[in-house]
């Protein structure tokens, strides 16, 4: 009886241990996947970011005739940039759509007053829509640091069931500088 009640004991024994050790490495696996993935929509973040500073700061001048051509290849880069954002964020992190259909809209938003100011021929019409270029392109700034930092709070590599987590400090936000100032 007793060697029964002892061979159970050890099956049992192994099987929790072998189970722990399984959801351990699974959870770990886990964080580490979505660590990584936080990290490519960041890198495609920031990418974009500077793929659109670069274009406004080319486009954004009155002195600037460049060609339609190469805006057209600049726009299609970053139109690429923003579909594999889409995808990343539809496949990983759903809870960042928000934020990301707000940065959408802000890109289209600038391209279309863009658009507008290079058409405008009126001097008049031109300055108010200088003004409305500025703002466009500011708010198109704020939606991507405000996307970022979404990225940054929910690809952290924080378990929300570890324990003692009441007793943490919270981390302090860093603000960010801006790799375009714009002139209001």
């Amino acid at each position: 009886m007793e060697a029964w009640v002892l061979s159970i004991t050890v099956v049992l024994s192994t099987a929790s241990a072998a189970l722990a050790t399984y959801r351990l490495n699974i959870g770990k696996e886990r964080l580490s996947f979505r660590a990584r993935k936080a990290e490519e929509v960041y890198c495609t973040t920031e990418m974009l970011d500077a793929r659109l500073s670069t274009f406004f700061e080319r486009r954004y001048s009155l002195l600037a005739n460049g060609g339609l051509d190469q805006s057209v290849q600049e726009r299609s880069i970053i139109g690429a940039d923003i579909a594999k954002l889409k995808m990343l964020v539809g496949f990983y992190f759903v809870g960042l759509s928000g934020s990301l259909s707000r940065t959408i809209s802000a890109a289209g938003t600038s391209f279309r007053c863009l658009d507008a100011f290079e058409r405008a021929a009126d001097p008049a019409q031109r300055d108010y829509l200088m003004q409305e270029l500025d703002a466009t392109v500011v708010d198109l700034k704020d939606a991507l640091e405000a996307l970022k930092q979404k990225i940054l709070e929910h690809g952290s590599n924080e378990d929300p069931t570890r324990p003692f987590k009441m007793f943490r400090k919270a981390r302090k936000a860093v603000p960010a500088r801006r790799i375009m100032e714009v002139p209001a």
